[in-house]
């Protein structure tokens, strides 16, 4: 009853239901069953945030970090995300709220033209309703929920418009971003690399006096054990039964499935040209690419024509020849031509970045639609996977259903017959086991109290609930254990001084002798020339050093030195300044409307942002702390 009521809580029906099943709990004496979801975790201008959204909020933004960071979140850091996940909610209402104030709407053949143009709907192109309903369904979600919550994207997407309507971008803006982004410099530099420095001797007192005044940073990881139940949806195969029906009238609606696209097949003579030629030299290749055309329309060999002109690589390959080939495996400029020429076509010369090329069309394989017999297996295949699917998610809700706060997942799973699962410790990282999304497993471990139980979750190979059983907290380990790594960390730390030592001595040197060149052959050292790099590029020899291009940024020929070392990737560095070099007017002029909009989508986004902060600072917000 209670899986039934969940699948379908966006209908109004269900939520009177709802209303009445609460009223009967309060009676019997269980209103406290699951009592917090709707209690209120902050109040926006007198609207509640529940803490069931807030939950919502912050473990889908902690499955999104744990994914990029497989080093583990630190307790401050948790601290940090569970603040950003309310403040995001908070500022979801106050531009919901703004946008009703200000009458702003979204109807529903807008919602739905939207909802029809996102690709993952589609089935070549067009919106697919049993695809909507399978995608919704593998992310728990019903129609309602989801256009519920693209109608609000929507409406704040019209607010962001209304609000930043009024900004624009001058051709002055546009050049001074183009020429500090494009500028060009060249140093000399020495690199002092700490690794050179070997003769350094570590005492037993000073690693420990080391570990003893850096111990936080050998703080092990904190690690949670739980147990889980797994269902498998492979074992619940052998309860399905296909029928000859099922089979026809999946066919008969999924018949988009099975097509075989059209594909084409061709060759190609290709001219290479450096993508950074003059107009001139593109010029004297097309009408190289021109030639031959004419030579091809007036009867010569296209295979002979390969050998003597193209510049591919493939041509020697089946006579040049190339596919078959689906529209959206090729390059635009290839499929745009190639799908709208005759067999035996010869095209006029394509521009794309290697260069000029003239195809020949050769065959077109048309879309093919199999016959149901040819390919029942894969739909009985595909039949049997959804059922069992289902099968064991019903099964899953089925056991969440009847467990309670403090309920052992061992006595529940014992009285249906069910494996407990039980991890080792593990991090962040997931527990060591064949689970597929272990990042997504462990980032709703880790939302748990002890003995709480999670709700069923899909991870891609069946569907799991989880029970906090154990926490580890960090620790300080013992010094024994790691007095290996705080002596190659004391290293590091001694070769790291000597190197800054003897950069900063070259430095006060050089400011004396005015000539990094003298001075460098004077002592010894190898003098290396970067060569011209933009502010935001990799350096030559050096890397991407954004602290580095920085300091060299604001040198020139009056100020050539930078008073102190510059600490880099590899090492600390003096340098020089030699030269600067500043774009063209053409380059910018063929950019400058891209440059522009750029810049304007920058504008709108932080004019945006300081208004809501205004809007935030100005509104009534209360937060319960003790419910985060």
């Amino acid at each position: 009853m209670l899986s039934l009521l969940r699948k379908h809580s966006g209908s109004w029906i269900i939520k009177i239901i709802l209303g009445a099943i609460v009223v009967v709990f309060v009676l019997w004496g269980v209103g406290n069953f699951r009592r917090e979801r709707g209690v209120r975790v902050a109040t926006v201008n007198g609207e509640p945030i529940t803490v069931e959204s807030y939950q919502k909020a912050y473990n889908n933004l902690m499955e999104q970090v744990n994914q990029n960071n497989k080093k583990g979140i630190k307790d401050e850091l948790k601290e940090i995300f569970k603040n950003q996940a309310l403040e995001n909610l908070i500022k979801q209402n106050l531009l919901l709220q703004r946008a009703k104030i200000l009458n702003i709407r979204v109807s529903d053949e807008e919602l739905s033209w939207v909802i029809k143009k996102i690709p993952a709907f589609q089935t070549n192109g067009n919106f697919d309703t049993v695809r909507y309903q399978k995608i919704l369904t593998q992310l728990r979600m019903i129609p309602e929920q989801f256009e519920s919550e693209q109608r609000d994207a929507m409406l704040i997407d019209k607010l962001h418009g209304t609000v930043t309507s009024n900004i624009n971008v001058s051709d002055e803006e546009a050049r001074e971003w183009f020429e500090w982004n494009n500028a060009l410099v060249n140093i000399e530099y020495i690199l002092f690399d700490p690794t050179q420095y070997k003769d350094i001797n570590i005492s037993e007192k000073e690693i420990i006096d080391f570990f003893g005044s850096h111990k936080e940073d050998y703080k092990t990881e904190p690690m949670v054990k739980v147990r889980y139940l797994y269902f498998d949806p492979k074992l619940y195969e052998a309860k399905v039964a296909i029928t000859d029906d099922m089979v026809k009238d999946y066919y008969e609606k999924n018949k988009q499935e099975f097509l075989i696209p059209k594909t084409v097949e061709f060759r190609q003579i290709e001219l290479k040209v450096d993508s950074d030629a003059s107009n001139s030299s593109l010029e004297e290749v097309r009408k190289k690419a021109l030639d031959i055309i004419d030579k091809a329309k007036g009867g010569q060999d296209f295979s002979e024509l390969i050998k003597a002109y193209s510049e591919s690589p493939d041509k020697e390959q089946n006579e040049g020849r190339l596919g078959p080939f689906k529209k959206e495996e090729m390059i635009k400029p290839f499929s745009d031509k190639l799908f709208s020429m005759n067999i035996g076509e010869i095209s006029e010369p394509i521009r794309t970045q290697l260069g000029w090329h003239v195809l020949r069309l050769d065959r077109i394989n048309q879309e093919i639609l199999p016959p149901q017999k040819e390919v029942e297996p894969q739909i009985k295949k595909q039949i049997m996977e959804e059922k069992a699917r289902g099968l064991s998610r019903d099964d899953a809700e089925a056991v969440y259903d009847v467990c309670f706060e403090g309920d052992d997942l061992v006595k529940v799973a014992k009285g249906r017959n069910l494996e407990v699962n039980t991890t080792d410790f593990f991090t962040v990282q997931g527990p060591e086991t064949k689970i597929k999304d272990r990042a997504k497993f462990a980032s709703v471990a880790f939302t748990l109290d002890i003995m709480q139980i999670s709700e069923v979750q899909d991870l891609g190979d069946g569907y799991y609930i989880i029970q906090m059983f154990e926490k580890q907290s960090p620790k300080i380990p013992e010094f024994k254990d790691v007095k290996e790594n705080v002596k190659k960390d004391l290293l590091r730390k001694f070769q790291d001084e000597k190197a800054q030592k003897s950069c900063e001595e070259f430095i006060t040197a050089l400011k004396q002798s005015k000539s990094i060149s003298e001075e460098s052959k004077k002592r010894g050292y190898v003098l290396e020339n970067t060569g011209f790099f933009k502010r935001d590029s990799e350096i030559p020899k050096i890397g991407y050093d954004p602290k580095f291009s920085e300091v060299v940024f604001h040198l020139s020929k009056n100020n050539p030195y930078p008073d102190n070392s510059i600490k880099g990737n590899k090492g600390y560095y003096a340098i020089s300044f030699l030269e600067r070099r500043i774009p063209q007017e053409e380059e910018f002029l063929k950019d400058k409307d891209k440059i522009k909009k750029m810049i304007l989508e920058q504008k709108k986004r932080s004019s945006f942002e300081a208004w809501l902060t205004n809007l935030r600072e100005k509104s009534e917000v209360t937060i319960r702390k003790d419910l985060m």
